[in-house]
């Protein structure tokens, strides 16, 4: 609990979003496909959970920009998805971001969500396309 009181909001939401998606990594859902054993899979996965859990300051970064620029729809908008999103993200923020980054952010910013089908690591979004376009096009 003292740990829990200590840390700050942002690592607090990180947490509860990692809690709440316990697939979520840095790299997105699951630990990818990899020609390699289940435990060498299965502690690369949880690497990768470390990793993110890492981030909340950044998470926090792109949390604040998403709320800044980009408006909810109730309905997910399956024209795009969190990777191409985090490109949009990394152009207008200077810096990398990673696709859980941007997923775990947006979790937190509480935009509708749904995770990708399949093994993909991506989600899409309940994202306005008017605002996706205008931040594509540089007017944000």
């Amino acid at each position: 609990w003292d740990a829990l009181r200590a840390a700050s909001s942002a690592d607090r939401d990180l947490a509860a979003a990692m809690t709440l998606e316990p697939h979520l990594c840095i790299n997105g859902f699951g630990a990818g496909i990899f020609d390699v054993p289940l435990e060498a899979r299965r502690a690369r996965f949880a690497e990768w959970r470390l990793e993110l859990r890492r981030r909340a300051d950044h998470v926090a970064e792109i949390r604040e920009w998403l709320e800044s620029n980009v408006e909810r729809r109730k309905t997910i908008n399956p024209d795009y998805g969190s990777y191409g999103l985090k490109h949009v993200a990394e152009r207008h923020l200077g810096a990398y971001v990673a696709n859980g980054e941007f997923i775990a952010a947006a979790i937190i910013a509480g935009y509708p969500y749904r995770r990708e089908e399949g093994t993909s690591p991506n989600a899409t979004f309940g994202m306005s396309s008017r605002s996706i376009r205008a931040l594509r096009r540089g007017a944000a």
